[in-house]
């Protein structure tokens, strides 16, 4: 949405300054030949302490990340002790154990970062703060995205962490079944099961239990084998995104953003990443209508024409996508619970009992 944003306001020549800077109706930014929605004053305003202004800035949006770090580990150790008071004789809690929690945390706060970052380089007061921005850019989500990148990528050829592909049901073995029975109550638990298996791929392995797997389960846990670093395709987008929203202007711009999307979506079909089939579905869905979106925007600009569908159609278009992901969750979610609960009670008779319900 930010980028599609840039990329429609973006009606000014590259090559005259003046134009640029008339033509912007917030704070032009002479560092980066950009424009922002805030006023001159402002702007003026933000920058009243110079170096200092770009500083706190940045200091605050990490200061926010970590105190929500540090709110979601505290949650997790209390909801830790309260269980293992509760149930003292389990030992093992995988879900409550650290990083499982702070991980995706931590994931969710690097676009964060990342934007707060780029907009200092491209805004900022003073040139001194916009290289201080360059220099924790690198040091900081660059420096994270190489570095478990190469990690996981180290794990996997020493064999430390190992994909288990789930068993199967053939459609063919189901479909005979399905044929043969006339239980609606085993049809039904027939075609849970195929859809089970095809739906999962597979897990993750720690080979010895390796810690060094299980404190990255959060990351790899997702995807397969065929290609288990798209997380850090992922990470490396967010990037290039928010450095071609904050710094790129005019045609470049249209081209990144389009380049970036693509990448992706063709990354996706490609290789189908994720271990569970129906997000696979849901995320090609989710890139295909972020590409047109991007195309859709890119073209008036191209062709000095009007746009071509209207504002709403083109917001529908853009969480479109997003709208299939959380359907999808969301069925499952009631789904599993369903068959838990209401269908494995209603079948556990006419099936030979609770554990002959279980095992279908």
């Amino acid at each position: 949405g930010g980028g599609a944003g840039k990329v429609e306001g973006t009606e000014v020549s590259e090559n005259e300054i003046t134009v640029a800077e008339a033509n912007c109706t917030g704070y032009f930014s002479p560092h980066s030949s950009g424009c922002s929605n805030k006023t001159s004053a402002e702007a003026a305003a933000d920058c009243s302490l110079g170096f200092m202004s770009d500083i706190w800035r940045m200091i605050n949006q990490v200061a926010v990340c970590a105190l929500v770090l540090a709110g979601v580990s505290f949650t997790r150790m209390l909801v830790l002790a309260i269980v293992k008071r509760i149930w003292p004789r389990h030992l093992q809690w995988g879900a409550l154990e650290f990083p499982n929690w702070e991980g995706p945390a931590m994931l969710t706060q690097f676009w964060g970062v990342t934007d707060v970052l780029t907009s200092t380089i491209a805004f900022g007061c003073k040139s001194a703060s916009q290289i201080l921005a360059g220099v924790l850019l690198l040091l900081g989500p660059c420096m994270l995205l190489v570095l478990s990148a190469r990690r996981v990528y180290k794990l996997q050829n020493e064999g430390a962490m190992q994909f288990e592909t789930s068993q199967r049901v053939m459609w063919s073995s189901a479909r005979e079944i399905l044929t043969r029975e006339t239980n609606p109550c085993k049809k039904i638990m027939v075609l849970g099961r195929w859809f089970q298996g095809w739906r999962l791929r597979g897990w993750w392995h720690a080979v010895n239990n390796d810690v060094r797997v299980k404190t990255l389960d959060f990351v790899i846990s997702d995807y397969t084998n065929s290609l288990v670093l798209f997380f850090a395709v992922q990470m490396a987008k967010k990037i290039w995104i928010s450095l071609t929203i904050a710094l790129i202007r005019g045609w470049p711009n249209c081209v990144l953003l389009l380049v970036a999307q693509i990448a992706e979506m063709v990354i996706l079909i490609f290789y189908l990443p994720f271990a569970d089939q129906t997000h696979n579905i849901s995320e090609c869905l989710a890139a295909g209508c972020n590409t047109v979106c991007v195309i859709v925007l890119a073209l008036p600009y191209f062709t000095n024409g009007n746009p071509l569908i209207s504002d709403i159609a083109l917001l529908f278009l853009a969480c479109s996508g997003t709208l299939v992901c959380g359907a999808s969750v969301s069925i499952q979610s009631v789904s599993a619970i369903l068959f838990k609960t209401v269908l494995r009670s209603a079948c556990a008779g006419s099936v030979g009992g609770g554990g002959g319900g279980g095992n279908a």
